[in-house]
């Protein structure tokens, strides 16, 4: 189980819309034609091989998970190549306490849609998964990576809520602010030790 949630962003602006407890979540779709690292054509794929989606069109919302392993005298260590991935060299990492923010999903309003949250899990999709990914009603082909991305070691959101193909992303909101459960730090100011970032913890609540 994570000890705790960050979210990279490239603009402070990102960080502030996360503590005041609005998630600004792209549809899987959204995906398939970014740059390497963040962009994913896999995404929402049946297979690994024949590039057959499905929910492709729910919208979703990544984390990076911490377990303590990844915890040394306050900070977290982060490999650099995460941090290039996300184009966040000069942005921010959010970082939330996980058990607290799980604690506040059930009062995200998702309009009535159902939503999913885990940890993704990073294999290449086997024929014979095929008809299990069909029949799950839980989204279960939406949390599941190419072995490539397993540093990324993505928490992830799904909401159940179809988006029509015009529109690229939806914003769902809790119903208050979740500032008191984060802390923000701006990348740049972390030390960098053999392609590691140490991102200090700090929570408010501590």
């Amino acid at each position: 189980m994570p000890k705790y949630l960050i979210k990279f962003v490239s603009e402070e602006l990102h960080a502030k819309t996360l503590t005041n407890g609005k998630l600004f979540m792209h549809p899987a779709s959204y995906y398939h034609s970014l740059e390497l690292g963040q962009g994913d054509i896999r995404e929402g794929a049946l297979s690994h091989n024949k590039m057959i989606y499905m929910n492709n069109h729910f919208p979703i919302y990544c984390l990076y998970s911490v377990e303590e392993s990844e915890i040394e005298n306050g900070f977290i260590k982060v490999l650099k190549k995460c941090i290039d991935d996300f184009h966040c060299q000069n942005g921010y990492a959010v970082v939330l306490d996980y058990e607290k923010f799980v604690s506040v999903l059930p009062t995200l309003n998702t309009y009535g849609y159902k939503m999913n949250a885990g940890e993704v899990q990073y294999h290449v999709i086997r024929n014979n998964e095929f008809a299990i990914l069909v029949n799950n009603k839980n989204g279960l082909n939406l949390f599941i990576k190419h072995p490539f991305y397993v540093h990324q070691k993505e928490y992830r959101l799904v909401v159940f809520e179809s988006l029509p193909k015009e529109c690229d992303h939806k914003e769902y909101s809790f119903e208050s602010s979740i500032e008191s459960i984060t802390n923000v730090v701006k990348i740049s100011s972390c030390d960098l030790r053999d392609e590691i970032f140490m991102i200090p913890i700090k929570m408010k609540f501590l």
